[in-house]
């Protein structure tokens, strides 16, 4: 059907009107076709939580007919934080060195959430020596704990704390190995 029609949106009432320019009957078929054509997109990442409404009502020459609700239940996606800037220049240790920071200045990036619960820095399992090679958290603040599993090679953080407390966490990670330096001495 050739219908033509005039759409326009008003984001304050937050109402799509619809009025056809042909002088071609609208009929009930042609209007539930278009009822049926209409989409919902929400292209924020992250969106309020909550359900949506949709109200849909058809005006004839004298008057608004009733309206009709359409419930739409939104879900959203969580997208989990990632690192970015990450320094991978390989790190010197020598034999007796003392601990080292292995992570400088880099960025978590999170666009639907400030917020983090857990993080971990783990060594590859083709070159870590356990109960030798160790890393240490030397900063502990706003409620994140910090432990060393020595057998596995995971340093685990966690603690429900802002993006920035877990950045300045892994910023302040070293690297020892038992056999070349000790917290002891």
């Amino acid at each position: 059907n050739n219908l033509q029609m005039t759409s326009s949106w008003n984001a304050a009432t937050a109402t799509l009107t619809v009025q056809k320019t042909s002088r071609d009957t609208f009929d009930t078929a042609t209007f539930e076709r278009f009822l049926r054509a209409l989409t919902f997109n929400n292209p924020s990442q992250n969106p309020t939580l909550g359900g949506r409404v949709i109200t849909v009502f058809a005006t004839d020459a004298q008057a608004a007919g009733p309206s009709a609700e359409i419930s739409i239940n939104f879900v959203p996606v969580n997208q989990p934080p990632t690192v970015l800037n990450l320094n991978t220049t390989q790190l010197t240790f020598t034999e007796g060195d003392p601990p080292k920071r292995i992570i400088n200045d880099f960025a978590i990036a999170d666009i639907d959430d400030t917020f983090m619960a857990s993080a971990r820095v783990t060594f590859a399992a083709t070159n870590y020596e356990p109960n030798e090679d160790i890393l240490n958290c030397t900063l502990i603040h706003d409620g994140i704990s910090c432990a060393f599993n020595p057998q596995t090679g995971v340093l685990q953080m966690t603690g429900n704390a802002s993006i920035a407390s877990y950045q300045d966490m892994f910023n302040a990670v070293e690297y020892y190995t038992v056999g070349g330096h000790s917290l002891s001495g």
